[in-house]
C-alpha cells in the first residue's frame, strides 16, 4: 500500500498528473466560454466528458465550480449552488494534493469568490453578504479582483434599486481600474453602468458617465499594456 502520506497526484505521477490538469483547466474553459453565452446545456455535456477521468479532488472541485457556472448560465438556481456546496466539500479535501501549475489549489477561498460571482449573476439575495466579507478579506494588493469586487456590488445595488450607491461603488471601480488598465474590466464596468442608466439615473449616475467618459479617452491613447492578471 502506498504511504499514507502520498498525494492523490503523486499516486499518478508528475508528467500525467500535469498533462491532466492542463485537459481540465481547457475543457472547463471551454465549458465557462458557453455558459456565459447562455448555452449551459452545451457547457455542461462538455464537462460530463471528463466523468471518466481518476482526478485529484483539486481537480473535482475546479469542475464542480464550473458545473456551477454552466447551471448558472441556464438560470437554474438550485444545480449551481448545489454544485458549489460540491465543489466546497471537495476543497477541503483538496488541500492534500500537490500545488497544480493549471488549476493552482482550488481551496474554500476560490469557490466562496466563485460563489460570489455566481450568486451576483443570478441576483441571489446572498450575493451582497458575500461579497461584503471578500471585500473585507481581500487587501488592496489584489487590485484587479478588488475591481470586480466593486463591480459585483454595483451591480448588486443597482438591481436592489439603490441607484447613489451603486454609482458610487461604480465610480471606485472605474477609479481603481485606471491603475490597471484592464480591458475585460472596463467592459464589465460599462455593462453595469448600462443598467445603472435604464434606472433613470441620477446626479450620481451623471458625475459617474462623466468619470467613465474620461477613462475612455485615457484608455485610447498609445502605449498601454496588454490587459492581464
Amino acid at each position: 500500500l502506498p504511504d499514507a502520506g502520498f498525494t492523490h497526484e503523486e499516486s499518478r505521477g508528475p508528467t500525467q498528473g500535469r498533462a491532466q490538469d492542463l485537459y481540465v483547466f481547457a475543457m472547463c474553459g471551454v465549458a465557462y466560454m458557453h455558459a456565459r453565452n447562455h448555452d449551459g446545456d452545451l457547457a455542461l455535456s462538455l464537462l460530463h466528458q471528463l466523468a471518466p477521468l481518476a482526478r485529484s479532488p483539486a481537480a473535482q472541485c475546479y469542475v464542480a465550480v464550473y458545473r456551477a457556472h454552466a447551471f448558472a448560465g441556464l438560470r437554474d438556481h438550485s444545480d449551481a449552488f448545489l454544485a458549489l456546496d460540491e465543489a466546497a466539500a471537495l476543497s477541503s479535501q483538496a488541500h492534500n494534493d500537490a500545488p497544480s501549475p493549471w488549476l493552482g489549489v482550488p481551496d474554500a477561498m476560490f469557490v466562496q469568490r466563485q460563489r460570489a460571482m455566481i450568486a451576483t449573476e443570478l441576483g441571489s439575495s446572498e450575493a451582497l453578504g458575500l461579497l461584503s466579507t471578500l471585500a473585507e478579506q481581500t487587501p488592496d494588493l489584489f487590485q484587479r479582483y478588488r475591481v470586480t469586487l466593486l463591480n459585483d456590488q454595483a451591480l448588486t445595488y443597482a438591481r436592489l434599486g439603490d441607484v447613489e450607491q451603486s454609482a458610487h461603488l461604480l465610480a471606485e471601480a472605474v477609479r481603481r481600474n485606471r491603475q490597471v488598465r484592464s480591458a475585460e474590466k472596463a467592459a464589465r464596468i460599462q455593462a453595469v453602468q448600462r443598467v445603472l442608466t435604464c434606472t433613470g439615473g441620477g446626479s450620481a449616475v451623471k458625475v459617474l458617465d462623466e468619470s467613465l467618459d474620461a477613462a475612455e479617452g485615457t484608455a485610447s491613447s498609445p502605449g498601454l499594456p496588454a490587459d492581464g492578471w
